[in-house]
């Protein structure tokens, strides 16, 4: 894995915001129109997930029938309403210390930390997309990303909306 790259709660803050700003852009309040009608694939570059860390559900759509992997940030009771087929349900904390004062910093083992990942399917040549609950989450999907970024996976994408709009 990579050298992390900043001090750790700086970025931590940073993503979640970014998470929290992304998973709200182009969502409203009330029934998403969308979600009737399947979002038809839009092709994405590999060189474009390098500095595009957000993307369409068309987009996503592309990646997924590209055989991305999905990772599901989602509350356990949002996916029981429904997953996409074959995406591995995570919670960030996973991958994070538990106990204070560095409560949510990423696990200092870097051999846990690889080992964790690879165990759901995490690998370096393959796009990953990050799904959450726009509406109801607090950015999980932006963490994920980032700290995917952080550790060195160059194509980590999360969604701009919600999994029934694709």
């Amino acid at each position: 894995m990579a050298q992390r790259l900043k001090p750790m709660a700086l970025v931590a803050l940073a993503a979640l915001g970014m998470g929290l700003l992304g998973s709200c852009l182009g969502t409203g309040v009330g029934p998403d129109p969308s979600a009737t009608a399947p979002t038809p694939a839009v092709p994405v570059t590999p060189d474009q997930l390098v500095t595009q860390w957000v993307v369409s559900p068309a987009e996503a759509r592309f990646l997924i029938e590209q055989r991305a992997l999905v990772l599901d940030v989602r509350d356990p009771r949002a996916q029981q309403r429904g997953r996409i087929a074959g995406s591995v349900a995570i919670r960030w904390q996973e991958f994070s210390d538990p106990t204070p004062p560095h409560q949510g910093n990423l696990l200092a083992d870097d051999r846990a930390l690889t080992q964790k990942l690879r165990a759901i399917g995490v690998s370096g040549s393959q796009p990953v997309v990050v799904v959450g609950d726009p509406l109801n989450g607090w950015g999980e999907d932006g963490r994920v990303v980032w700290m995917l970024h952080s550790l060195g996976h160059p194509q980590a994408v999360f969604v701009d909306g919600r999994v029934d709009s694709f």
